[in-house]
Order: structure tokens, then sequence, then C-alpha cells
């Protein structure tokens, strides 16, 4: 994660998979990672601000919805 600038300014793709991963339960307290949606919404979101290019994600439905609200409300 530290890395992404650099790589981005070497002109390299970036792909982020943190989709539902253990240190976000770390973070949360969420031990089962079904129940880690939120703190993957907001690891796409850092993400997104950090120019990531590709994120891999479980749940497809709710990053789509997620991302036409954001879009919605920096227009």
């Amino acid at each position: 994660m530290k890395s992404t600038n650099r790589l981005k300014e070497n002109g390299f793709a970036v792909l982020w998979g943190t989709s539902r991963k253990s240190v976000i339960g770390l973070i949360t307290g969420k031990k089962d990672s079904i129940d880690r949606l939120s703190g993957t919404l907001a690891t796409s979101a850092y993400a997104h601000s950090q120019g990531v290019d590709i994120l891999r994600v479980h749940d497809v439905d709710e990053h789509q919805d997620f991302f036409k609200v954001l879009s919605t409300l920096q227009d």
C-alpha cells in the first residue's frame, strides 16, 4: 500500500485486493470475514483516493453502489 505512489509514478497499473482481509478484522474486531464489508469499503475508498487502478473485491454490487454514490457526491 505504501508503494502505490511510486508504482504509479513509474507507469505501473496498481491493483489492490483488500476485500475481507484479516487486517480489517484486527482493526474492526470482526472475526468472521463475511462481516468485514464496512472495513472493505473503507479500504476501497482510500484506494480510490490514492489512484489505485483496479480493486479486487468479493462484494461487487455493494462496491458498485458505493462508487455510484461517491461519484454523485463528488460531482
